[in-house]
């Protein structure tokens, strides 16, 4: 791996991007799946999973990955 895909993986934004329901204004249980390709080139052969869950009238996800 080169120092600029080391670099990148680090600086990468982990901040919400509003794909599950909001939790507070969402009172029932909520699973969801999600997977994304890898950067760099790593992309080619891997994906990233990760599983979001919250129960019923919970405030908050729990996020598997």
């Amino acid at each position: 791996m080169t120092r600029a895909g080391l670099r990148h993986r680090r600086t990468t934004s982990s901040a919400p991007v509003g794909l599950a329901p909001d939790p507070t204004t969402t009172p029932e249980a909520v699973v969801q799946v999600y997977g994304a390709r890898c950067s760099g080139w790593l992309g080619s052969f891997g994906v990233h999973t990760w599983i979001a869950v919250k129960p019923a009238r919970a405030r908050a996800y729990t996020i598997y990955e």
